[in-house]
């Protein structure tokens, strides 16, 4: 078994054959723990979601499982973050944060952060970052993909779940009203919960059967709010009745 890419515990099996007809295969349980020379923890990748004006931060530890010290001399990262690194173990252990910069452009960006070390033959240590900023009215999920239906299951009651999908509309500045919701795929029927003011919405698109057709699902779902700065949010549609 290669452990180059495996940390904490283990487990597996091995299968012994021999000629004793009686008991031709023997298997082997096995369990162990496997400890990286330099551990990220949780996780060795940065997940953040924040507001364009209000900065997240998340948190790794750092942990040099080897004999010999290491020290951490830079990071490399985007202009998307602050990073900084503070040494709770000389050698040792460290506790690197990273910081959405304040004033982000909204959107979602795939990008790594690089650790610069003396570590012989493993110099840069690369870690994955996905940061999503968000607008302070956002959806979540931003598509509604209803995938593949086939037509003659749409009727069936143990398939109905499929039939419907929801997204959230939220606000982080407080409550705020939908005044109208409008789809223009006509297959469809929206609904909204609470009926009143709120900072979250549940918005639920069912389609419906009696409406559907072969083909394409795709449009778009235009939710009109009472925030000056998003009067207006416009949801894709996509899927395929088969």
């Amino acid at each position: 078994m290669s452990t180059g890419s495996i940390a904490g515990e283990v487990d597996g099996e091995a299968q012994i054959h021999w000629n004793d007809p009686t008991r031709p295969v023997v298997i082997l349980k096995l369990k162990g723990y496997v400890t990286p020379p330099i551990a990220i923890e949780p996780v060795p990748a940065i997940f953040m979601s924040a507001f364009s004006d209000e900065p997240a931060e998340r948190s790794l530890t750092i942990r040099n499982n080897e004999a010999r010290p290491l020290a951490i001399s830079r990071v490399e990262h985007s202009q998307h973050l602050t990073v900084s690194v503070v040494t709770l173990e000389p050698g040792k252990l460290f506790v690197l944060t990273a910081r959405s910069a304040k004033g982000a452009p909204v959107g979602r960006f795939e990008e790594s952060l690089t650790l610069l070390t003396d570590k012989p033959g493993a110099s840069r240590i690369d870690l994955p970052v996905h940061l999503w900023v968000k607008p302070d009215l956002y959806a979540n999920p931003e598509t509604i993909e209803f995938g593949n239906v086939r037509i003659q299951d749409v009727e069936r009651p143990d398939v109905a779940a499929p039939l419907t999908q929801t997204f959230f509309v939220k606000h982080s500045s407080g409550a705020f009203e939908i005044t109208s919701i409008d789809c223009d795929f006509a297959a469809v029927a929206v609904t909204q919960s609470p009926a009143g003011p709120s900072d979250s919405f549940q918005i639920n698109v069912r389609l419906r059967p009696e409406a559907l057709s072969l083909g394409n699902i795709n449009g778009k779902i235009r939710v009109t709010t009472t925030v000056p700065r998003y009067p207006e949010l416009v949801i894709p549609l996509t899927g395929a009745i088969i």
